[in-house]
């Protein structure tokens, strides 16, 4: 007799179901997955979490307040249904008809056909019977439960193909490690301070008027050794980091990678657990990293890993994927048409930005670089500094600022200056920590993963800053051309007894990391 009643209690439970409007919720979870899924190689997982929570509660309140003045929530599902669809889907649609039919891709026109489909869409919810209302909506579940499958299936499809690439390359790596017979007490703490985006001083002076001699000529004071005629091998910050992490080409990587997979998140494997990483914690170094934003160029599971600083500081901002997402909702025009009648709001930044998130990551670890000094020796210490990259929300003395990607060139090369005099202004004090805490025993690179990324000219994109500090300051290895895929060969070469011979110095343009097709750029060195 339990059991029937169980039974009985199951086949109820799911009748109710059936008819209860889950459609609204796998709405608003398709929109979410769907972005995700198409942007897998910039992402990892987690960054939906809290848009998946929100947008669900937000929509589950809509549903009961509708349902206060509806008789049951299949017909206040059918009401808010329209609501949903226009606001996940508004944008898209603006950009689909921008592409077929610009003239009606205005809001002067969308915005009154939506309500008239909204007041449509109500009036049919409420006109229509209770028990049409329930049948359409056990259909509409399981077509809304059918397309919500389609994300899903290509997210679940990419973690495994991922997940087993990195075990094969994770363990491919693990049959040949490198085994340094250099040991003692003396061996040098390791800094690789990378500034995304930090130019050559010609590029510089060429492009944006910058004369950034100063900065260069503080770090030759302190007797680091400066490249003057330097260049990237890549042009993109993952081909770089991951030509520089394990001192070669990434000819032979790019054989290794399926075509189809080629980007950040295939990178990740041979960025995380690369040559460079796995000699020297052969040698009993801890790694210290720091969180990025970037998931695939960061040492989460280093020694010590200094987190996200929007938790540790409760800086309660949106994430650029939160961003990127909900300026394809109908958020988009809402806050456009809040600018367009408070022009005063300019001055204070986007709603729909992560500048405070971003100026956290940066102000967190430029904070917490010289604390490191004070962790156990001997350390290789991995920092990414979105300095003088994108976006531009520091002026040349820390203060806030907002230069977007759409705005015009001048003032994109104008945001990149002021970061360049912000990075010189923090950078040379944390140099000076650093040196004075190690007692001069210790290797710090200060390089550019590549050049501007402003200007139309390849050369300038991969003209980057190279400057070396060794212990003993001999850098008879060095020379102005220098490239990142010789930077560890000469120091592992010079300090740690290893035999690297040096490549030859060749830099390549892509437009995009995904871009398979590189382009050999020539040296424009003026120095030369």
């Amino acid at each position: 007799m339990p059991k029937m009643r169980i039974g009985e209690s199951a086949v109820k439970f799911i009748r109710k179901m059936a008819v209860f409007p889950l459609y609204v919720f796998f709405w608003s979870l398709y929109s979410i997955l769907a972005f995700m899924a198409a942007n897998l190689s910039q992402v990892n997982l987690s960054v939906a979490n809290r848009l998946i929570a929100s947008l669900c509660i937000g929509t589950l309140i809509l549903l009961l307040f509708v349902r206060i003045f509806t008789s049951t929530f299949a017909r206040a599902g059918a009401v808010i249904f329209p609501i949903l669809i226009i606001f996940f889907s508004y944008e898209h649609i603006k950009i689909f008809l921008f592409g077929v039919l610009p003239a009606i891709a205005r809001d002067i026109f969308l915005i009154p056909v939506s309500t008239l489909l909204l007041i449509g869409g109500t009036i049919w919810a409420m006109k229509w019977t209770r028990e049409k209302i329930r049948v359409t909506t056990s259909y509409i579940n399981i077509v809304g439960l059918i397309l919500l499958c389609f994300p899903i299936y290509t997210i679940s499809v990419h973690e495994y193909q991922m997940a087993s690439y990195q075990r094969r390359i994770w363990a491919e790596l693990a049959k040949n490690p490198i085994i340094s017979p250099v040991s003692g007490d003396t061996l040098p703490d390791v800094y690789f301070i990378v500034l995304d985006g930090y130019a050559r001083a010609d590029a510089m002076e060429q492009i944006i008027g910058l004369d950034n001699s100063d900065f260069l000529d503080a770090l030759r004071q302190r007797n680091f050794y400066v490249a003057d005629c330097s260049m990237s091998n890549y042009a993109q910050t993952e081909l770089s980091l991951l030509s520089t992490f394990n001192m070669i080409y990434l000819d032979e990587l790019i054989k290794q990678i399926p075509g189809k997979g080629w980007g950040p998140d295939y990178f990740s494997p041979h960025i995380k657990n690369s040559s460079i990483r796995q000699f020297f914690e052969s040698l009993g170094y801890r790694t210290v990293s720091f969180y990025n934003g970037y998931y695939w160029a960061q040492w989460d599971d280093a020694t010590h890993f200094l987190g996200d600083p929007r938790i540790t500081q409760g800086i309660d901002r949106m994430i650029p994927f939160e961003e990127e997402f909900l300026k394809t909702t109908f958020l988009r025009f809402l806050f456009d048409a809040y600018r367009a009648v408070n022009p005063s709001q300019e001055s204070q930044g986007d709603i729909l930005s992560s500048n405070e998130a971003d100026r956290a990551i940066v102000l967190f670890t430029l904070d917490n670089l010289p604390v490191t000094t004070q962790l156990r020796s001997p350390k290789f210490v991995f920092v990414h500094l979105m300095l003088p990259h994108p976006p531009y929300v520091f002026g040349p003395n820390g203060e806030e600022q907002d230069i977007l990607m759409t705005d015009t060139t001048e003032m994109r090369l104008r945001g990149y200056h002021d970061q360049v005099l912000y990075a010189n202004n923090r950078i040379l004090p944390i140099v000076d920590t650093i040196l004075s805490q190690s007692n001069g025993n210790v290797v710090i690179f200060l390089e550019g993963d590549h050049g501007m990324i402003d200007y139309q000219e390849e050369w300038t994109r991969l003209a980057n800053l190279s400057a070396y500090y060794f212990p003993d300051h001999d850098y008879s290895k060095l020379y102005p051309e220098i490239t990142p895929v010789n930077s560890f060969r000469v120091l592992l070469s010079q300090y740690f007894g290893q035999d690297y011979p040096l490549l030859d110095d060749f830099s390549y343009f892509s437009s995009t990391s995904a871009d398979q097709n590189l382009k050999l750029i020539q040296n424009q060195c003026s120095g030369k």
